[in-house]
């Protein structure tokens, strides 16, 4: 049985991404409604006329709810605000090949997925930057595992690289759009690191704000409006407090909000040891809110992710956690050397 881990990539190796376009077929079957598995299943083979290929409807379906177009519960299939909002604006014909503006809406949740992330930071950190204008990639110059292949054929589809014969090319538009798509992405300059900086503090303040709405939407429904008029931004001033909004239940007690937030469905974040500790100290008033494709900001077509208690859900195994930096330190004490003549003899030179 496939793993989360491998469940897209075989999807992808089935279909082959050139066919991907393939999945408007899926769509426009559940656009009319839930449908079972094995109704959808007839419903895309008797659509081969409008296809090039013929269609496999495991992976399609496969591909679906691993990019969050679809749901699944019971053995039964039905679109999610994304599905809907990529069908929302086909074009046909033809029928199995997608537009610019659907490949813009799911760019993210392929260079977002887990199984896939890391193999296009590996092939964007094998391109050289051979200009201002354009960063290239040999072809042949290194083996490439069937991933990496698979994910560079996604490139071209999603129109975020082109190819010939000898390179893979990326123009300078092309690698500031994946430099804002794909979280961790090997940069190629001090600019690229200030500019992610500059967008990823952009749509944590835009997260936090929305938050702070949503607050204050929720308390005044509860009959709460005094308690909604004390929301507050608290990172606007203290950015080293281990959380991010002050809210309230309804009762009157205190909601301590992290806000994290990421371009794509995967709920996934980083946590800093101060807000660990704040979340050990405050548990049984300590959120996590979630905020999915932060950069539709303030149109949030999908709804927030509340976690309550975020440590308990690490216990529970409901979450699970990974490290992915470390601190170090000396364990004894050292020589200070600033004397450039007799580095070479020494194991530790502090300059």
């Amino acid at each position: 049985m496939a793993t989360r881990e491998n469940l897209l990539l075989n999807a992808l190796i089935s279909c082959h991404p050139s066919r991907f376009g393939g999945i408007n077929l899926l769509l426009e079957v559940l656009s009319k409604g839930t449908k079972s598995i094995e109704v959808t299943n007839r419903a895309l083979i008797q659509m081969a006329a409008r296809s090039d290929d013929v269609i496999k409807p495991d992976p399609y379906i496969s591909i679906g709810k691993e990019l969050g177009l679809i749901r699944e519960e019971n053995r039964e299939l039905e679109l999610t605000s994304l599905g809907r909002q990529v069908f929302s604006v086909a074009t046909w014909p033809p029928y199995d090949r997608l537009n610019q503006l659907q490949i813009d809406l799911l760019a993210p949740e392929l260079l977002g997925h887990p199984s896939l992330t890391r193999h296009f930071a590996s092939i964007i950190s094998r391109m050289i930057r051979l200009s201002d204008l354009i960063s290239i990639y040999r072809l042949g110059s290194q083996k490439l595992s069937k991933e990496e292949v698979i994910t560079m054929q996604l490139l071209q589809v999603m129109g975020l690289c082109t190819a010939n014969s000898e390179y893979l090319c990326a123009s300078n538009d092309q690698f500031i759009k994946l430099n804002s798509l794909l979280e961790g992405m090997p940069l190629r300059s001090e600019e690229d690191l200030w500019q992610s900086l500059k967008e990823r503090n952009l749509r944590a303040r835009m997260a936090e704000e929305y938050v702070v709405k949503y607050e204050r939407s929720r308390l005044h429904l509860a009959g709460r409006n005094d308690l909604s008029k004390l929301v507050k931004r608290v990172s606007e001033y203290n950015v080293s407090a281990g959380f991010d909004v002050r809210s309230f239940d309804s009762d009157g007690s205190t909601r301590y909000i992290e806000v994290k937030s990421t371009n794509n469905l995967q709920i996934q974040f980083f946590w800093t040891m101060a807000e660990m500790r704040f979340a050990q100290e405050h548990c049984n008033e300590y959120w996590v809110y979630f905020v999915p494709r932060a950069q539709d900001l303030p149109n949030l077509e999908h709804g927030l992710v509340m976690l309550k208690d975020p440590l308990r859900l690490l216990d529970e195994g409901i979450m699970l956690m990974e490290p992915t930096a470390f601190k170090v330190c000396m364990a004894t004490d050292i020589e200070v050397v600033n004397d450039p003549r007799i580095a070479d003899r020494i194991i530790i030179q502090l300059n």
